[in-house]
């Protein structure tokens, strides 16, 4: 998604070829773009004006007109270009305006979540949507005092920052990039910032947003800029999608989690979360089961519930990524006969060695673990500092690789093997055979389910299951009242 720095990329590189320009016509071809009028009155109320400036507020164009002011969000992958005007429309091109000069400027949207608002200049800031953002970091009454006020709110300090009637104009990509820059944990309440941090947390934000202004902006996935120009400050992040690559400062492996649902990178050493007040009283659920028993049905209705749910699968999922320093060591170890065309790592490829392989299963084994057990504490210390009374950890290989040493209780999932089999077949397409392998390369069932302190049955209707559920809450909840 294009951040502050790209729109204002944007912004720039259009001044000279568009201020200036009269509009002769206004051709909407997605209508839904245009808020809220009808795509007619939008092109009516442009046609004969000239441009004669563009502004930015945040990450809003604004295209400043003789009689109205043309409001722009690129959201996720809107971008313009500059095209003759009887050049014919590309397949995403959504909006285009032509001007006397006999240029044109087209607006393209592969995903179509861009947004263009009319506003005349007496309602631009005091009316929706302007009206309900923050200020930048460079607005002199931004200050460390004020920005400590502002910041009264027991969020997490990473998604108070993206809130931008906070302070306006952090995307996800810089807001990691500041606070590392600050030495700040991402999942440190913002409330209990200080106005010392509070003053560093400003001059790193203006820092790195002049610098990836001055760089033109972050290019990653397919974004460029208007003229199709790339961005070339992601050859300076210092955290931000370097997940597994050593800190700059420290040489510490950065760590990836999520806060707010956001995807967050930082350094566990550089930016240390405080611990202090940390609640100790949560009771760290331990989820399993066997293969195709049912264990995300149960792990769906915690979540229901609002428990968090630390999913392991997921994180090991991150470790097979590019950008993970686990990803170079798999390969190192196994070779490059596991990698994909796309050079990504081919998890059924993977997958069979695994099974097939003790040996492999084993390399791999030492490989992903210590790295998921590192974003697991991550996560249940940041948690528990938010007073969550229960926290699920969700491990298929729970007993297998001790995880269950840093549970208070754990909760075992259970299915026939023949509903395993029968699961396997239809979701894996694969054969029988192959689906009592993947059995055998397991504990066995009958082993977990003794090593629990609770069992589920799932081979049963749903309905059951939810009971077997809400009973094996009730008990929590008893044990949480009487200071288990």
């Amino acid at each position: 998604m294009p951040e502050l720095p790209e729109v204002e990329t944007v912004r720039r590189t259009l001044l000279e070829p568009i201020v200036g320009q009269t509009l002769i016509g206004v051709d909407v071809f997605y209508a839904k773009m245009i808020r809220p009028l009808d795509a007619e009155s939008f092109s009516k109320i442009l046609i004969g004006q000239t441009i004669h400036a563009i502004d930015r507020l945040g990450k809003y164009l604004i295209f400043k007109l003789e009689d109205v002011n043309l409001l722009v969000h690129l959201r996720m992958e809107g971008k313009f270009f500059i095209k003759p005007s009887d050049a014919l429309p590309d397949t995403h091109e959504h909006i285009a305006f032509y001007f006397a000069s006999g240029a044109s400027l087209r607006y393209h949207d592969v995903r179509k979540f861009g947004t263009m608002t009319l506003r005349s200049e007496t309602s631009l800031y005091d009316t929706p949507p302007l009206s309900r953002l923050g200020l930048e970091v460079t607005h002199p009454t931004v200050n460390a005092g004020w920005l400590h006020k502002r910041l009264n709110t027991r969020r997490a300090i990473k998604v108070a920052l993206l809130d931008q009637t906070i302070l306006l104009g952090l995307g996800n990509i810089y807001v990691d990039e500041t606070l590392f820059c600050a030495k700040i944990n991402p999942n440190t309440q913002a409330n209990m910032l200080t106005l010392t941090q509070c003053e560093t947390l400003i001059n790193c934000a203006k820092r790195i947003l002049d610098k990836a202004i001055a760089l033109g902006g972050t290019s990653i996935r397919t974004y460029l800029n208007s003229l199709g120009i790339s961005g070339k400050f992601q050859n300076k992040l210092t955290v931000h999608l370097r997940q597994g690559e050593p800190c700059l400062n420290c040489q510490t492996s950065l760590v990836k989690t999520k806060v707010g649902g956001r995807g967050t990178y930082y350094c566990p050493t550089c930016q240390p979360f405080n611990t202090e007040g940390v609640s100790t009283m949560s009771t760290i659920i331990g989820l399993t089961g066997g293969i195709a028993t049912g264990k995300s049905t149960v792990s769906a209705m915690f979540k229901d519930m609002g428990i968090p749910v630390i999913d392991t699968d997921a994180i090991a999922h991150d470790a097979l990524s590019p950008n993970a320093e686990t990803y170079r060591i798999l390969i190192d170890t196994l070779s490059e006969a596991i990698l994909a065309p796309d050079k990504t790592i081919n998890r059924n490829t993977l997958g069979k060695m695994l099974f097939n392989d003790p040996v492999v299963r084993k390399q791999v084994n030492e490989i992903i673990h210590p790295y998921v057990r590192q974003v697991v504490d991550t996560e249940l210390t940041r948690l528990k500092a938010l007073n969550h009374p229960f926290i699920v950890v969700d491990v298929p290989l729970l007993f297998e690789t001790n995880f269950h040493t840093i549970c208070d209780v754990t909760v075992f999932v259970y299915a026939k093997q023949y509903q395993q089999i029968e699961r396997m077949m239809a979701r894996d397409h694969i054969d029988e055979a192959y689906a009592k392998q993947k059995l055998k390369a397991q504990l066995p069932l009958s082993k977990k389910r003794t090593l629990a302190d609770y069992v589920i049955d799932n081979s049963q209707s749903i309905i059951q299951t939810k009971k077997a559920f809400q009973k094996l809450m009730a008990s929590l909840r008893k044990e949480d009242e009487d200071g288990y």
